[in-house]
């Protein structure tokens, strides 16, 4: 994406270079925290790497729960995800 390797992007990041690797091949559970150190080591949003999403989209009630989701613990944003993909799935089925 940037031209940088993983190593680095796991020092720039803050990582493991193996937990980075897991994340990569989509093998790791991630937390926004992690999502969002990731944006900012590669210098880009998060709406960019999620996706590509634009900015527009993420509004502000967004913006203000992915910051309390950050203000979690690593096991508590791990249940909020659990949940948030549960909500998703089944809206998804509606």
């Amino acid at each position: 994406m940037q031209g940088i390797t993983q190593e680095r992007l796991a020092e720039l990041a803050d990582l493991n270079l193996s937990y980075l690797s897991e994340i990569e091949r989509g093998q790791a559970n991630v937390s926004l925290c992690i999502v969002n150190s990731i944006a900012n080591a590669l210098g880009i949003t998060l709406s960019e790497l999620l996706g590509g999403i634009p900015g527009e989209i993420i509004n502000a009630d967004f913006l203000a729960l992915i910051q309390q989701v950050q203000g979690l613990d690593e096991s508590q944003q791990k249940i909020f995800l659990k949940t948030a993909q549960g909500v998703l799935s089944g809206i998804r089925e509606t």
